[in-house]
């Protein structure tokens, strides 16, 4: 496997353990959290910078361009549907970014609004994870070949100080999740 796909899976193992965090603070722990909009507001930062920002760009710019070049559709087939779901996961993250936008605490339509965007937003990249993993990236490793995924490697910059920042912060986020699971 290139070295950008198993960065690409590396990274979707951290991805999915911050999912589970978000997933505990909004079913278990939002309400008695002293900071839930600060929080969530983490939790956003995390998923719009270092899930899109940095794992989603990877793919966008880099990986999906190289399987259109070996013959892929744009807009259809694989690519269509994983753009796609990338798409609709930005939609579920502004939701949660105008909940932790708001004041006072999270009451009635904000509590439903949050019920709502988290659960859908981690069982569609949970899904789509699933799809890379095993459908996309061994499919990009017989398309693209070896020798064109062994150049990518050599043209995706390699994550910087930011892109740690941003993992260290879902590590935060899903050590503190974890934890108060594991208390209540």
């Amino acid at each position: 496997m290139s070295e950008l796909l198993t960065t690409l899976v590396a990274e979707h193992v951290h991805i999915r353990r911050v999912l589970g965090a978000l997933h505990d603070f909004a079913a278990y722990h939002v309400v008695d959290d002293p900071a839930p909009r600060p929080i969530l507001g983490q939790f956003v930062t995390y998923l719009r910078e270092y899930v899109d920002g940095v794992h989603h760009h990877k793919e966008e710019d880099h990986l999906f361009e190289a399987m259109i070049r070996a013959g892929l559709p744009r807009d259809a087939g694989p690519i269509g549907c994983m753009r796609h779901d990338h798409d609709v996961g930005r939609g579920h993250v502004a939701v949660l970014a105008d909940l932790a936008a708001g004041r006072g605490p999270l009451v009635g339509p904000d509590l439903v609004a949050l019920a709502r965007a988290v659960p859908a937003y981690v069982r569609l990249l949970t899904d789509h994870i699933h799809k890379e993993n095993n459908v996309l990236y061994p499919m990009a490793e017989q398309l693209v070949g070896a020798d064109d995924l062994a150049a990518l490697d050599l043209v995706v910059p390699a994550d910087g100080d930011a892109a740690r920042r941003l993992e260290a912060l879902g590590d935060t986020l899903a050590d503190r999740y974890a934890a108060a699971r594991i208390a209540s």
